[in-house]
């Protein structure tokens, strides 16, 4: 028990201390380049081999840099949260990406790219198996002692930046494995430019997301309320279908979920719905109305 203690502690220590290596500092300082539509079109709009390798280039300067940044919050946190065992392992997945990333030759031509991005695409699931890890270590961070507690709006704040610079590192990479899908499969998809769709509708995207979640809601509760779309249901926007689906379904569960728990409180025959309304102007606002407390 004590030697595992004590190798576990080590283990601790040695990691903490690779947040200070210079290598980790030099990229966490460096200027990260935020990649827009207009970007995304340039390289979507006509695909080519040059293109691939010119946007592959992109995104091998843009990870390690991204990667520093992500390491460098858990500088932030108290020594108690990240000495965590799950906040450790955490860490320990993204230094060691990220000195992979950094180490990896420089992306010359198609096969570079194609190796490249094959890698990423390995990486990023990597990392999408230690965000549960991560959401138990915060988990546990809140249920610590009230002497050496810490609060809730400084774990939250963690949170929200570390998911932000998450999802920010997918874009470009899930655009990266697109583009290279497209090229090998002949071209861009129509009416598409990588990830991004010219003519997403967001009333489609609404009625998949709604129906993922009714299928979850009614697994655990037995029942599920159903989704009203109303308003401009035929507006369209330039968006990443995928990501409006992943919000929405994270939305749709939290109003599901209350609407449900409410209703078994009122003893209420009817599961009232859940309403989205779509407003269409200058830009497209969704605003979703749920019966819950």
């Amino acid at each position: 028990m004590l030697a595992g203690a004590g190798s576990c502690a080590r283990r601790c220590i040695s990691v903490l201390a690779s947040l200070d290596s210079p290598h980790i500092l030099k990229y966490a300082e460096l200027q990260s380049q935020q990649m827009n539509l207009k970007y995304a079109f340039e390289f979507g709009q006509n695909l080519s081999e040059k293109k691939l390798v010119s946007a592959c280039q992109y995104v091998q300067k843009e990870l390690p840099i991204r990667l520093a940044k992500a390491v460098h919050l858990f500088q932030h946190l108290p020594y108690i949260v990240a000495v965590n065992p799950y906040m450790i392992e955490v860490l320990l997945v993204y230094l060691e990406s990220f000195e992979a990333l950094r180490k990896t030759k420089p992306v010359q031509n198609l096969q570079d790219t194609l190796e490249y991005t094959r890698y990423v695409q390995h990486v990023t699931k990597l990392h999408a198996k230690m965000f549960q890890a991560l959401a138990a270590g915060i988990a546990e961070a809140k249920l610590l002692p009230k002497e050496i507690s810490v609060s809730e709006e400084e774990l939250d704040a963690f949170m929200d930046d570390f998911v932000a610079a998450r999802l920010g590192r997918r874009v470009i990479v899930a655009h990266q494995i697109t583009l290279a899908t497209d090229l090998l499969q002949g071209g861009a998809r129509p009416g598409h430019f990588g990830i991004f769709a010219l003519e997403c509708r967001p009333k489609e995207v609404i009625e998949s997301a709604a129906a993922i979640v009714s299928e979850i809601c009614s697994k655990r509760f037995k029942k599920a309320p159903t989704v009203l779309v109303s308003g401009d249901v035929d507006a369209t926007i330039s968006y990443i279908p995928d990501h409006l689906e992943y919000i929405l379904i994270e939305i749709l569960k939290n109003a599901m979920r209350h609407t449900v728990k409410w209703n078994m409180i009122t003893g209420d025959k009817e599961l009232p719905p859940i309403k989205v309304k779509i407003h269409a102007g200058n830009s497209v606002v969704l605003k979703i109305t749920d019966s819950g407390d």
